[in-house]
């Protein structure tokens, strides 16, 4: 939501004694904090709220809802549903470092409203002093007096994440979602969780192919490896399916180039900053269970700080006598947004990964990237993730099969086309479960190398 948006759909609170910030969290339902209307509760009395500045302001009378005194929340229920659109909430974790702002009605500027920016200095474990968010606030939007500013919406990008309330000694500080959930979700105003998991594309076993992968992995302790692999054979489904026998390897984490989960583009991905974060955040989790600070840096920093976070993790896995296994996939997907933006990114890796960490970096035509990915390529390990074998590719496909069409004879004729390209196999198998008939099958071309070529 726009910044205009947000000014639409917040109104002073005004009540016996008190006034405050509400917002639309719904069209005809408002949400501030409790203590904003607390003594005209008590005394039932009425309250109001007012959208909009100066002559041009509307006011409507609304009823207490449900509240929560000790979360210091409250809904404020209107007799008409308003055509203001409410502002987005989103329940998800926030991190230090992320910038908020936020929008409402101080004492100090009650005829014309505030806008305060700022930085999450702390996430807090649990409320302290009736909040879980320590703010900072940006020079130029701060104040001198800040009440009357609770009940804020709390916005980080464009979707707001929590309460504004003041804090001890009149600080601002903010009730993240997160500790809303239980109240939001009993006044059914938590937006539905996705229930659908992501796809992760083609499967299947290559036993031979993992015994080899982890042995010269054992037997290398430290570096890059490189995986390469034709289009559709399953490299990305490898990674993020990848699951040692081996004690002594542990699966770090991917870092997709496609991030098909979020929706982010193969060049969002290959930005520096990105990645930094990413690790960073990793290394964070793994020492602390808390995402790491978000951080502006610049390039030179960034390539500094990434030496320091690789050469963290490779600590970490040596002392716990383990080899931690750190997974860059589809290499090629950064190269096709540029030889420039893949520069960029290759030169933020370090020309040695410490012993206890192994980077394992996949891509299509990996030495025809030679040239942009430079030094760390010579000397790397390297392997090619063969096709399914055949008894393997079966299994697959009468997977990706309807039941009633997994016929031998479908199926065989699937794979012999597919050649153990399990995206290929999955691409044909939805053809057929489409309604392709024996003939069609029969017309069907034979795996030529990409997977590119039909679609």
């Amino acid at each position: 939501m726009t910044e205009d948006e947000i000014k639409q759909a917040t109104c002073q609170v005004v009540s016996k004694d008190d006034s405050g910030t509400g917002w639309l969290i719904r069209a005809d339902l408002v949400l501030t904090a409790y203590h904003c209307v607390k003594n005209a509760v008590s005394a039932g009395a009425l309250i109001s709220v007012r959208f909009g500045v100066g002559s041009s302001a509307v006011e409507h009378m609304v009823v207490a809802g449900p509240h929560d005194e000790d979360l210091d929340i409250c809904l404020l229920q209107l007799s008409t549903a308003l055509s203001v659109e409410p502002i987005s909430i989103d329940s998800d974790g926030l991190r230090p470092g992320e910038k908020w702002f936020a929008f409402g009605y101080p004492v100090a500027k009650l005829q014309l409203g505030h806008v305060v920016r700022g930085e999450i200095q702390q996430v807090l474990p649990e409320r302290v002093h009736g909040v879980d968010l320590d703010l900072s606030v940006e020079p130029g939007t701060h104040l001198s007096d800040y009440h009357g500013l609770s009940g804020s919406a709390f916005m980080v990008g464009t979707v707001c994440k929590g309460l504004l309330r003041l804090n001890v000694d009149s600080a601002i500080g903010a009730l993240s979602f997160s500790n809303l959930k239980p109240f939001l979700r009993t006044n059914g105003l938590l937006p539905d969780e996705p229930t659908e998991k992501e796809d992760l594309g083609p499967v299947g076993t290559r036993p031979a192919f993992d015994a080899l992968f982890e042995t010269t992995i054992v037997n290398k302790r430290g570096g890059y490896f490189f995986v390469d692999g034709s289009h559709g054979v399953g490299k990305s489904t490898y990674c993020q399916q990848f699951s040692p026998d081996s004690p002594e390897l542990d699966a770090l984490g991917v870092y997709q180039f496609t991030e098909r989960a979020r929706g982010s583009t193969p060049a969002h991905q290959a930005q520096p900053e990105v990645f930094f974060d990413w690790a960073n955040t990793l290394l964070s989790q793994r020492a602390t269970g808390q995402p790491a600070r978000l951080m502006e840096l610049s390039y030179s920093e960034l390539i500094e700080k990434t030496d320091q976070v690789l050469q963290s993790l490779g600590k970490r896995c040596a002392k716990a006598r383990k080899i931690g296994v750190l997974f860059i996939d589809g290499i090629n997907e950064a190269a096709a947004a540029g030889e420039e933006t893949l520069k960029r990114f290759v030169n933020l890796l370090p020309q040695r990964v410490p012993d206890g960490l192994v980077v394992v970096i996949t891509g299509v035509g990996i030495d025809s990237l030679a040239s942009s990915i430079g030094t760390i390529l010579q000397g790397a390990e390297r392997l090619t993730l063969p096709p399914l074998e055949r008894d393997i590719e079966y299994g697959v496909c009468r997977e990706f099969l309807d039941e009633d069409k997994a016929t031998a004879e479908t199926v065989g004729a699937l794979c012999d086309r597919a050649m153990g390209h399990p995206l290929y196999l999955r691409y044909l198998a939805d053809l057929v479960n489409s309604g392709a008939t024996e003939g069609d099958i029969a017309e069907l071309p034979v795996f030529s190398g990409s997977i590119q070529d039909y679609y």
